[in-house]
């Protein structure tokens, strides 16, 4: 059992060669990719290195020569030969799968085999889960290393296939024991961020600055017309009130007045 916050044992296996994709990821993209055949024996020590840990462990070291190895280097295969980089037709001609000395059958078939062995892992798994086996945590951490090489970029037989790659990733996804607990959240953020090939474009139909531009605008208008219903109203209440001072000041007497001004005038 890996010890809480580390990587499970068979993802620590695995780091080294998918430390060297990410990397050689990032040369590309800075165009400070090295020489063709020095790149091509950064990965075999990453494999060694890889090597090495596995041996640490009996069950990892079974799984590293059973599975594990396999797909590292379909993976690596396939980054080199899929990526536009000045060593694409050396790599072609010293592929990892069809040199001996590093698996011990010679194929070009990597990308149908990645998956009919990640089909055939996901189908063990859900055997061993429904009768509770004591290999189900290590078919899952197998699985687990088959979905990092997908987020990694492997495609394989879905190369052309985006959509049904999506799919299959995740179907895969679901069967994971971490699904549950990482359901809205992303694993492994580095191996996200440099697969991204597609900028997804969220723009509104009008810019920020447009829309800040109009509210002011509305803002200021707003003001502006109530200021001038308040001028008109205050206005228009003094108006009143002047006319009704005025009316008052011209008004006759009231009619008791008049009687004594009468009386008055007959003495």
């Amino acid at each position: 059992m890996a010890t809480e916050g580390r990587m499970p044992p068979l993802t620590e296996v695995c780091w080294p060669v998918f430390e060297f994709v990410t990397n050689f990821a990032r040369q590309v993209k800075y165009g400070m990719v090295p020489a063709p055949e020095q790149v091509r024996y950064d990965g075999l020590s990453a494999l060694r290195d890889a090597d090495e840990l596995a041996r640490e462990d009996p069950v990892t070291e079974r799984l590293w020569h059973d599975w594990v190895k396999a797909m590292m280097v379909y993976l690596v295969d396939y980054k080199m030969l899929n990526t536009e980089w000045d060593g694409r037709d050396y790599w072609f001609d010293n592929r990892f799968e069809t040199d001996r000395t590093v698996l011990d059958h010679v194929e070009a078939l990597g990308g149908e085999k990645f998956f009919d062995d990640c089909d055939k892992v996901q189908q063990e798994y859900e055997l061993a889960e429904r009768r509770d086996r004591r290999d189900k945590e290590e078919l899952a951490a197998l699985l687990n290393c088959y979905f990092i090489c997908l987020r990694l970029g492997f495609r394989g037989r879905f190369h052309e296939y985006p959509q049904e790659l999506a799919d299959y990733t995740r179907r895969l996804f679901t069967r994971l024991p971490a699904y549950s607990k990482t359901r809205g959240k992303e694993m492994f953020p580095d191996a996200y961020q440099h697969n991204q090939e597609l900028k997804v474009d969220y723009k509104l139909g009008l810019s920020l600055s447009i829309v800040l531009t109009i509210f002011v605008v509305i803002l200021v208008a707003s003001a502006f017309a109530f200021r001038q219903a308040w001028s008109n109203a205050v206005g228009e209440i003094r108006r009143q009130a002047e006319r009704w001072g005025q009316v008052t000041a011209v008004a006759p007497p009231a009619p008791a007045d008049q009687n004594a001004a009468k009386d008055a005038a007959t003495r």
